[in-house]
């Protein structure tokens, strides 16, 4: 129980005693909270395997979005090659960007790593080398097929080698 002084009423003139009210305080929480707290584990468990669900079934879902990624991704590429220009270049750097996004939604790290690399060289580069798009786009394809496995050790060296390629011409750029 706590005991909390009476609110004093407009007009009332003050007086040498004090008048209180004593509200009763349950404390049902707390017990609550001990109660949850012994049985996060078992309480959290079922919770988070339906999350776990739940989000597999966000990556089915959008699975079957990640070639249309790509699509966008080279015909924006095939644009920028035939006028190298912002506009595309723009529009080349945006569909690197949501692919790299994308694809860490959908639990898939190395094409996430390879766009981007590619990123940074459409973000980093004034002039980034044909061939090192080109082999950028290819190692994107390839990482998409659905036999592709991102622990593989050549497709590991592949991402590290354009990430090596990229950071290389990254330091020759001016300023």
């Amino acid at each position: 129980m706590k005991i909390i002084p009476a609110p004093r009423k407009p007009g009332d003139q003050a007086e040498t005693v004090e008048t209180v009210e004593i509200v009763a305080n349950p404390n049902r929480l707390a017990r609550k909270a001990l109660v949850m707290d012994s049985d996060y584990d078992r309480a959290a468990t079922p919770a988070i395997s339906r999350a776990e669900r739940a989000l597999e079934q966000v990556r089915r879902q959008h699975r079957a979005q990640l070639p249309a990624f790509l699509d966008r991704l080279t015909e924006h590429h095939a644009a920028w090659r035939a006028r190298p220009r912002a506009q595309a270049r723009e529009r080349l750097l945006r569909a690197a960007h949501d692919l790299r996004g994308c694809a860490a939604d959908l639990g898939q790290p190395l094409i996430g790593r390879i766009a981007g690399s590619l990123s940074r060289l459409i973000g980093f580069v004034a002039k980034p080398p044909a061939a090192l798009l080109d082999a950028h786009i290819a190692a994107l394809r390839a990482a998409a097929r659905p036999e592709a496995v991102a622990e593989d050790p050549v497709a590991q060296a592949v991402a590290q080698e354009l990430e090596d390629k990229v950071a290389q011409a990254i330091a020759r750029e001016p300023g």
